[in-house]
C-alpha cells in the first residue's frame, strides 16, 4: 500500500524533492481531483464504488442484440438490476466525505506550490481512518 501511495503521489508532482504538488492556479483543482480518485484501498475517495464506475457498468449491460429490451446497445433489464443494486445512503455519505476533503484540501492549499504529502495523508487518515466521536472522548 506504501508503494503504491507515494507512486501515486510521484506521477502528480513536478518536483519530487518538495513533495508539493506543483502547479498553476487553473491546473491545481483537476489535480486535486485526480490525486483523490486515483487513491485506492483503506484510503478510497470516490463518490461510486468501483463496481458503479461509469465503465463497469458499461461492460456489465452492454447487448450486441438489437431486441424490445435493449436500446443503443444497451440492455435495459440488466441496467435497471444494477442501478437498483446501488446503496444510496452509502453513495451520500461517501459524497460528504470526497466533499470534506476536497474542500479542506483547497484550504491547505499553499499558494503557487500546492499542497504537500504529509498534509494530504493527514487530512485522508482524519477523514477515513480516524473517528471524531472516538477521538475527542
Amino acid at each position: 500500500m506504501r508503494i503504491q501511495r507515494q507512486g501515486t503521489w510521484n506521477a502528480l508532482t513536478s518536483y519530487h524533492s518538495s513533495g508539493y504538488v506543483l502547479c498553476s492556479p487553473s491546473t491545481w483543482k483537476p489535480l486535486l481531483i485526480s490525486t483523490i480518485q486515483s487513491l485506492r484501498g483503506v484510503f478510497e475517495v470516490r463518490i461510486y464504488s468501483e463496481q458503479h464506475s461509469i465503465r463497469n457498468i458499461r461492460q456489465l449491460v452492454t447487448s450486441k442484440d438489437w431486441d424490445s429490451r435493449s436500446a443503443y446497445g444497451v440492455d435495459l433489464v440488466k441496467l435497471n438490476k444494477v442501478l437498483n443494486s446501488v446503496n444510496y445512503a452509502a453513495v451520500r455519505q461517501r459524497r460528504a466525505t470526497y466533499s470534506r476533503l476536497y474542500h479542506e484540501a483547497t484550504i491547505s492549499h499553499h499558494s503557487g506550490r500546492g499542497i504537500t504529502f504529509t498534509e494530504m495523508l493527514l487530512l485522508l487518515a482524519h477523514h477515513k481512518l480516524i473517528v471524531d466521536k472516538e477521538a475527542l472522548v
